[in-house]
């Protein structure tokens, strides 16, 4: 899912970024070339690709780990794509000059603020990852506490060990 738009922004000129292009947007020192490359650059996702690799990993830590909090590795692909998602938002409020060097209260830039915000919508593969995330983190949870009722339920008199 990691191919699938992600984020789109409708301005004269449209652009559409996947998760992984949106890893690289976060990534980079300098986040509004990156934006206005429209994802065509050279932007690397480093430590944050590898760190979506190894949360896609999460949901199978079970099948080779064999303690029982490993079944909350579902919830990592969750966790991350939140992650992601602030530290997405935190960075193009800091391109739009929200970081500081701007007034937030002038009304020039509250109106640059709201049209940007207008013009971004979410894709269908942040849906879509939201959906399987969410899967694998309540599969995760439900056997979590599954485990944990199963090992402190009280045996029958006369169960065999």
């Amino acid at each position: 899912m990691l191919f699938l738009s992600a984020v789109s922004i409708q301005s004269p000129v449209s652009m559409s970024f996947t998760f992984w292009q949106l890893l690289g947007f976060v990534n980079a020192s300098n986040a509004l070339d990156i934006a206005m490359q429209a994802g065509t650059g050279t932007s690397s996702a480093g430590i944050y690709g590898f760190l979506a690799f190894l949360c896609l990993l999460g949901p199978f830590v079970r099948y080779v780990w064999k303690d029982k909090r490993a079944v909350l590795g579902g919830m990592l692909p969750l966790l991350f794509m939140l992650i992601v998602g602030m530290i997405a938002h935190s960075k193009l409020n800091s391109a739009m000059g929200m970081g500081g060097a701007v007034d937030p209260n002038d009304p020039m830039v509250k109106e640059m603020t709201q049209q940007v915000s207008q013009a971004i919508s979410i894709g269908i593969g942040v849906y879509l990852s939201l959906l399987a995330c969410l899967y694998f983190a309540a599969m995760g949870v439900k056997d979590f506490l599954g485990s944990k009722a199963g090992a402190s339920a009280p045996k029958a008199f006369g169960a065999a060990s």
